[in-house]
């Protein structure tokens, strides 16, 4: 395996960690200090919103378990693929997002989100960096396909 193939990997790998423990850290701050909602203006809201109801509050679990691993093994293939270490990277952070709620969600059978924007929605680190590394993986496709 080449030099630069190792490095990729261990700064995607650094990446993975880091989205899940940011994430992780974040719900523990929130339901030490934000017991009652913390509000910044009116378009941000810190505090515990909890999620039972499935994905994005729709569907009920054994489907959600079912699309996630197979959404899961697609991004790995693609992860696996010879990549950029930008493509690495980006799909880390959605691998790193997903198994973080992934493993909430199983585990306990509810997400935990902890802040809500606006009308943008509910949402934890989890989905931050799900949304952030799918929006920097089709970036980073298009810059190098054209």
């Amino acid at each position: 395996m080449p030099k630069a193939s190792v490095k990729n990997n261990f700064i995607a790998g650094c990446v993975f960690c880091a989205a899940i423990i940011v994430d992780v850290v974040t719900k523990k701050i929130v339901a030490v200090y934000f017991a009652d909602k913390l509000s910044v203006g009116n378009f941000l809201v810190f505090g515990n919103f909890i999620n039972d109801k499935g994905l994005f509050g729709f569907v009920s679990l054994a489907p959600v378990v079912v699309i996630s691993v197979i959404i899961f093994i697609f991004i790995l293939y693609l992860f696996f693929q010879k990549n950029t270490a930008e493509e690495k990277i980006s799909l880390s952070l959605v691998l790193g997002g997903g198994v973080s709620n992934f493993y909430e969600r199983l585990i306990f059978g509810r997400v935990t989100d902890i802040m809500s924007i606006g009308n943008l929605g509910i949402m934890n680190v989890a989905d931050v960096a799900i949304f952030v590394g799918t929006i920097w993986y089709a970036y980073a496709l298009i810059k190098k396909y054209n």
